[in-house]
């Protein structure tokens, strides 16, 4: 499931609710009841939450990927965060990504080998990869392939991106504003 986060009230109720809804319009079992049950202001309402977590699982695996994680500038959510992670709940994994290091303790969690944490370095395309990637779809274009790059900063989805664009027009747009080039 993949939930963005984005400017705006970034209260803890509004939160709860964006992220249920956005879980809902996914599929996620228990994202309604979750958001009818509202954010958990205490550890019984905690309790119950983490109880309706571990009902709704199933047998396969679920990973939850927060996007643009460093608006989130609140303890009570990240509290709640901490909580889940360390009920370590099976096949329930977090990706948080985030511009910032999260007001999480994620030494100790990694310690306790229920957190990892991968810098900007893991996750973007070297120039070599980017050659690979887009040679992977035909695309031997030097100019267009130094373009992408230059564009995308080898960030894999902008990257993606300028690959599309190049298939399906033939030139590499800048990646200014992620949403908008997705739903052209």
């Amino acid at each position: 499931f993949y939930v963005t986060l984005g400017p705006g009230d970034h209260s803890a109720s509004y939160l709860w609710a964006h992220c249920c809804n956005q879980l809902e319009a996914q599929g996620a079992p228990s994202a309604a009841m979750m958001s009818r049950m509202g954010f958990p202001e205490d550890p019984v309402q905690l309790q119950r939450t983490v109880t309706q977590v571990r009902k709704s699982r199933d047998e396969e695996p679920t990973l939850v990927v927060f996007d643009d994680y460093h608006v989130v500038d609140n303890p009570a959510v990240d509290s709640v965060l901490e909580h889940l992670v360390r009920e370590d709940i099976p096949g329930l994994h977090f990706l948080l990504l985030s511009r910032t290091r999260p007001n999480l303790p994620l030494e100790e969690l990694r310690v306790k080998g229920l957190a990892a944490a991968f810098t900007r370095e893991l996750l973007v395309f070297s120039g070599e990869d980017a050659a690979s990637f887009f040679a992977l779809h035909g695309i031997t274009d030097e100019k267009a392939l130094e373009q992408a790059f230059s564009f995308s900063e080898g960030w894999a989805a902008a990257l993606w991106l300028s690959l599309q664009s190049f298939l399906m027009g033939g030139t590499v747009s800048p990646v200014h504003d992620v949403e908008q080039l997705l739903s052209a």
